[in-house]
């Protein structure tokens, strides 16, 4: 229960505890951030490396530029664009074509390498959200 002081000659009301329940809250609001950046950041480093797992080799320039950038609300994952395999990193991507005369192809790689990283791994970005959620609550 609030413990409130009514002054109705000052015409005020004063709520004790509020200041306190500020400080929580926003203690609660870092600590959320806290947590929720570093599950995201867990989860840009397992879908980079995913990711990288089943992108096709020719170089090895586009699976090392695959990179992502994270805070508490988000993970984006990407090639610069203007990185050497920013343009091949799109064609082979999103294209609907062959492999080149040079490209390895490790089992699972092939087109879509991002978007298949993300949607085979719901699951644990899922579990990834949780343990951050549940280590605010604890």
């Amino acid at each position: 229960m609030t413990d409130l002081t009514i002054d109705s000659k000052e015409m005020t009301v004063e709520i004790k505890g509020f200041s306190a329940f500020n400080v929580w809250i926003n203690h609660l609001d870092q600590k959320l951030k806290r947590e929720m950046t570093k599950a995201t950041k867990k989860i840009g480093f397992m879908l980079q490396r995913e990711s990288r797992a089943i992108c096709p080799v020719d170089e090895e320039r586009l699976t090392d530029s695959i990179s992502f950038e994270n805070d508490e609300e988000k993970v984006r994952i990407f090639v610069h664009q203007n990185s050497d395999a920013g343009k091949y990193a799109a064609w082979v991507h999103d294209a609907e074509h062959g492999n080149g005369p040079r490209t390895k192809m490790r089992a699972g790689a092939g087109r879509k390498f991002i978007s298949r990283a993300i949607a085979n791994n719901t699951a644990k970005i899922e579990q990834y959200v949780e343990e951050g959620l549940a280590a605010v609550k604890g």
